[in-house]
């Protein structure tokens, strides 16, 4: 009895993911979250509560996923290829970009579900980049937070702003080669944006050092 139950949530949170995606909170419809998921829809509101309480359900877990698959890394020289990684899941996980679209046209600058884990979330990403700046990695000028939404931008914004992807390019911005030609700037374009952190000064020797 308990898979079932399982079984009928977990297909109930794969609709509701596809439906809040495509029509945000105002314009998803239950009903059609319960024929996708061949769900009872007094099922939909008996496990998740309303609408509201079931997209902030669905969003915490896509950002669980989130995390899981892209743990805050020890490695402040892997960086850029750590928003590589994450311009790869986005990529395969489409959703969440959107959700959190959704999520800001709905609530604005107001305060959102889960907002002290998610503060904590970035946080910690935050504080990677600090640590770089204290290693003499990155450019003390640099704000890290500043830093990190730029560079968390770079990472979803193909995958937000498809429309403006491709009026850049004049093609499909989710072809295969449009996407990894797009990872391949935004590395490359974050390498160079930590390259150019650090100032070199010559030593007594003659030899170069670098500086925070």
């Amino acid at each position: 009895m308990q898979r079932d139950a399982n079984a009928t949530r977990a297909r109930i949170f794969r609709a509701a993911s596809d439906e809040f995606a495509e029509h945000g909170i105002a314009g998803a419809r239950v009903d059609r979250i319960a024929d996708a998921a061949q769900a009872n829809k007094a099922r939909i509101y008996e496990y998740f509560g309303n609408k509201e309480q079931l997209f902030e359900t669905v969003l915490e877990e896509e950002l669980h996923r989130l995390i899981l698959d892209l743990p805050v890394a020890g490695d402040v020289d892997a960086i850029a290829e750590i928003v590589g990684r994450a311009f790869d899941y986005h990529q395969a996980h489409p959703n969440l970009v959107r959700l959190l679209h959704w999520e800001a046209l709905h609530f604005g600058t107001s305060a959102i579900p889960g907002e002290i884990a998610r503060r904590r979330f970035y946080a910690d990403r935050v504080a990677l980049l600090g640590e770089g700046q204290q290693q003499g990695l990155i450019e003390t000028e640099f704000d890290s937070r500043h830093l990190h939404f730029l560079l968390l931008s770079l990472a979803t914004s193909w995958f937000g702003l498809p429309q403006l992807a491709r009026l850049h390019i004049d093609g499909d911005p989710f072809a295969e080669h449009s996407t990894t030609e797009h990872r391949r700037n935004i590395v490359l374009a974050v390498e160079q944006i930590l390259a150019a952190s650090a100032t070199a000064a010559p030593t007594d020797n003659g030899a170069t050092s670098h500086e925070a």
